[in-house]
Order: C-alpha cells, then sequence, then structure tokens
C-alpha cells in the first residue's frame, strides 16, 4: 500500500513538474515589453480611438509611475534586445504618431513633469502645416528628452507605392529629420502600420534600427525589430484593470487569438 502511495506521489510530483516547466516556457516565450501608441493628447471631434483626454493622459503616467514601470526609450529597447540583455518584465515603451501640435502642447509638459520620455513618429512633410508640429517644437521635444523618428515623409500608405516611391519615403523623411534635428534618427514607425518584407528590406537598406507597426503582421512576440507591434491606448483605458491588461507584456498574445478567429 506505502509503495503504491509513493509511486502516485511520484507521479504527481513529475506532472506537476512538467506543467510548471510549460508555464514557464510559455511566459519566456509570449512576454513581449509592451510598445504604447498614442495619436493625439486633448480633446477630438472624430476618431475616438486615437484621442485620450490631458486628464486620462495624465492618470495613465500616474499609473506607470505609481506601480514602479520602467519607461525606457526605444533607442535603449532595440539596443537591450540586439545585444541579448535581459530587459526588467516591468518595462514600458512609449510611441505618438503623426506628430500633431497637441503633442508638444499637452503631451510633452506633462512627460517632462513626469521624468518620463517618448518617442514621436513625424512625417517631414506635414511639418508645420496647421495642427501639426513644427520644426523649433520638434527641436525643443528633442532637446527635451524626447526621442524622434519617421513616419514616412509623407504619411503615405507605403504597400500602395511603387518602389521607388517607398525608398523616397523612407530614405528621405530620415535625411530631412536628421538635417533638422543634427542628430541620427534610429526608427520608424509604418503610416497605418503597412509593410511587407520588401519594405523592411528598405528600411534595413535605410539604416533604421527598428520600424513599428500597428496589429500587423504574426510576430506577435516582437522577436523581429522591424515590425513591433504595438498597443493603443485612448479614452477608453480608463480603468487600472485594462492599464494592467495592457501594460502586462501578454496583450499581444490575447490580439493573436482573437485575430485568428
Amino acid at each position: 500500500m506505502f509503495k503504491k502511495i509513493k509511486k502516485l506521489l511520484l507521479i504527481v510530483f513529475i506532472v506537476f513538474l512538467l506543467v510548471f516547466s510549460s508555464l514557464l516556457l510559455w511566459v519566456s516565450t509570449n512576454y513581449s515589453v509592451p510598445i504604447i501608441m498614442y495619436h493625439n493628447v486633448g480633446v477630438g471631434d472624430k476618431y475616438e480611438n486615437i484621442w485620450v483626454t490631458v486628464d486620462n493622459f495624465e492618470k495613465q503616467l500616474n499609473f506607470l509611475k505609481g506601480h514602479k514601470y520602467n519607461v525606457i526609450s526605444l533607442d535603449k529597447l532595440i539596443d537591450m534586445m540586439n545585444k541579448d540583455k535581459s530587459i526588467p518584465r516591468n518595462t514600458v515603451v512609449l510611441t505618438f504618431d503623426d506628430g500633431e501640435v497637441n503633442n508638444f502642447e499637452n503631451a510633452f509638459p506633462i512627460l517632462k513633469r513626469h521624468g518620463l520620455t517618448a518617442t514621436f513618429f513625424v512625417p517631414p512633410a506635414k511639418i508645420g502645416k496647421t495642427g501639426r508640429l513644427s520644426v523649433d517644437q520638434l527641436r525643443t521635444m528633442h532637446e527635451g528628452g524626447m526621442e524622434i523618428g519617421s513616419h514616412g515623409n509623407n504619411e503615405a500608405y507605403l504597400p500602395d507605392l511603387s518602389e521607388s516611391e517607398q525608398r523616397n519615403e523612407i530614405f528621405k523623411s530620415k535625411e530631412i529629420l536628421e538635417k533638422m534635428l543634427g542628430a541620427k534618427v534610429n526608427h520608424i514607425s509604418y503610416p497605418v502600420g503597412g509593410f511587407s518584407e520588401e519594405i523592411k528590406t528598405i528600411v534595413k537598406e535605410a539604416g533604421y534600427t527598428s520600424a513599428s507597426t500597428t496589429n500587423r503582421g504574426t510576430d506577435y512576440s516582437n522577436k523581429d525589430v522591424y515590425e513591433l507591434k504595438r498597443i493603443r491606448l485612448s479614452n477608453k483605458d480608463n480603468s487600472d484593470f485594462l492599464l494592467r491588461v495592457k501594460f502586462s507584456g501578454y496583450y499581444n498574445v490575447f490580439r493573436k487569438g482573437k485575430n485568428s478567429k
């Protein structure tokens, strides 16, 4: 009788080890640093999903600070990934698309006050246009510790363009921004998230060290630095539960399941 119990306990222990090992492997394989995507900070009259009010933006940053998240630049994240360094599980990267003037008027002062950094993806051809960032504002943000990246030259949807047009959007935007800022521009965000393997090749040729998309592609663990998935935050994300989920590092896995249905 004792031998049977001992054997049963051994089997249970082995099963437990197998399940625990599988769980650890799943956690390790499916985790990715959450790269947050913003567009506008303020009050918008349309496209609610790309707007967050000043109060909610403040609340989201307070959540990050209060729960001791490690907010780092995209530059630092890519460097750590390329060097295969261990990245703390509470790490978060903040990004903004489109180069809207409210990024300077509303987001930048709040980020500065909290001592946080973010990457702002800007289309150079739109700089100085109505509602868009000016050259002086971009320089002030860059000098204030913000990272500036490309959003294509004209914010055009790259898959719809010819190869020569794609090259112009990708190369020219980098060249203009670098000349404007007097600094390297290492990152690009695909407008509307659109990319292909051919576009990724052009991005690499241009000298970018990373490229961000939206929720397109199949690399849900963000192993490929040229198709980094991002997580949108908007006014709908105004509860601690939703913020915990989106900052968890496993939100992309949820979206993978959702998109596969």
